[in-house]
């Protein structure tokens, strides 16, 4: 992502995350792929839950992942375990993966054209969308991505706690 996008969307997501979820706070501790930001919480059964924004470093566009961990860390590997069977206590995944089958084109948010979606230009140069058009887009997308992660994420990561200091007996439905 172009950099004066990338200091809006990441300025944008922790204003709109911080409104929507206040108990999720900014986690420097934990070790992250580099232009990523970590937000971390934890639920009352002691159960931490994670929230990641990761950039893309080639387009104008972003992603979510999402984790709970037993033992109050950052699965230190991406997507590890299952809905249906966490491993070791952790589970980490896209969010997107609550409401959408799995296609890496739908894992992501676009500010502009979905370049992977998109013929090439009859140069073979990608025509790049102006910064301000791109700018203006920034708080509908957050505030879409936002909603998702309070509607969806959270309620189905609270659900996975309770699972796991085994206060349910079943494990919560995806939406898919």
């Amino acid at each position: 992502m172009r950099a004066p996008l990338a200091k809006l969307v990441r300025q944008e997501f922790k204003t709109k995350l911080h409104i929507a979820a206040p108990e999720f706070e900014s986690n420097k501790t934990e070790k992250v792929p580099a232009g990523c930001q970590l937000y971390s919480a934890l639920t009352p059964e002691g159960v931490a839950m994670y929230i990641m924004l990761q950039l893309d470093s080639r387009w104008d566009c972003f992603t979510v992942e999402a984790a709970i961990s037993v033992h109050n860390r950052h699965p230190s590997n991406s997507f590890v375990g299952t809905f249906d069977a966490p491993e070791n206590g952790e589970l980490s995944f896209r969010i997107t993966r609550l409401w959408a089958p799995y296609d890496n084109n739908q894992t992501w948010w676009w500010l502009g054209a979905n370049r992977l979606m998109c013929a090439p230009s009859f140069d073979g140069i990608a025509f790049e969308e102006a910064i301000d058009v791109l700018a203006a887009r920034v708080p509908t997308v957050i505030n879409d991505c936002v909603h998702r992660i309070s509607n969806d994420v959270l309620p189905f990561l609270r659900m996975w706690a309770k699972k796991q200091k085994g206060e349910v007996d079943e494990p919560p439905a995806t939406l898919t």
